[in-house]
C-alpha cells in the first residue's frame, strides 16, 4: 500500500506548479502596486510644487475629467475616413488652449490617468498609457509641436508633451 497512484503523483506536480504560479502572481501584483504608488507620489509632488508657485485650478475637478474625455474622444470618436490619421487635431488643440497654468496641465494629466493606447485593433492587448505617451502615439511630430507651442504661449506651463 505504499505505492502512489498516478493521480497522487500528478497532484504533487500540480501543487508545485500552482504554488509557483501563486508566488509569481503575488510578486507581479506587489510590483504593480509599488509602481502605481510611486507614480502617484511623483504626481502629487508636481501638483504641490505648482501650488507653491501660486497657481490655482482654473476649473472644477469634473471639468478636467471632461476635458480628458474630450481629448480621448478626439481619437476614439473620430469620424475621419483616413485610417492612417484618425486623430482630430483641432479638438485636441482646443483642449490645450483652455489650460491657463501648470496646475491645469497637471490636473488634466491626472484626470486622463492611464487609458488604452490609440492603436486600432491592438489597443486592448497593450498596456494602458498616460497622457504624454498617449499623445505621442496618437499624434505626429508636427501636432506635438503645435500642442507644445500652445502650452508655451501661456508662459505659465513648463511641462511639455
Amino acid at each position: 500500500m505504499a505505492t502512489e497512484t498516478n493521480l497522487q503523483k500528478n497532484f504533487k506536480y500540480y501543487a508545485i506548479i500552482g504554488g509557483v504560479a501563486a508566488v509569481g502572481f503575488v510578486i507581479y501584483s506587489a510590483k504593480k502596486a509599488i509602481k502605481k504608488a510611486r507614480e502617484k507620489r511623483a504626481e502629487n509632488k508636481d501638483i504641490k510644487e505648482a501650488e507653491a508657485k501660486g497657481y490655482n485650478l482654473s476649473y472644477t475637478l469634473t471639468s478636467y475629467k471632461n476635458l480628458a474625455d474630450v481629448l480621448y474622444g478626439a481619437w476614439h470618436n473620430s469620424t475621419s475616413l483616413n485610417i492612417f490619421d484618425p486623430f482630430q487635431e483641432d479638438v485636441a488643440y482646443n483642449v490645450f488652449k483652455k489650460l491657463k497654468n501648470e496646475l491645469d496641465f497637471l490636473e488634466l494629466q491626472k484626470a486622463f490617468g492611464k487609458r488604452d493606447q490609440p492603436i486600432r485593433f491592438l489597443r486592448y492587448a497593450l498596456d494602458k498609457v498616460g497622457l504624454a505617451e498617449w499623445l505621442h502615439i496618437a499624434c505626429d511630430e508636427d501636432e506635438i509641436d503645435e500642442i507644445n507651442k500652445i502650452m508655451a504661449a501661456t508662459g505659465k506651463i513648463k511641462s511639455r508633451v
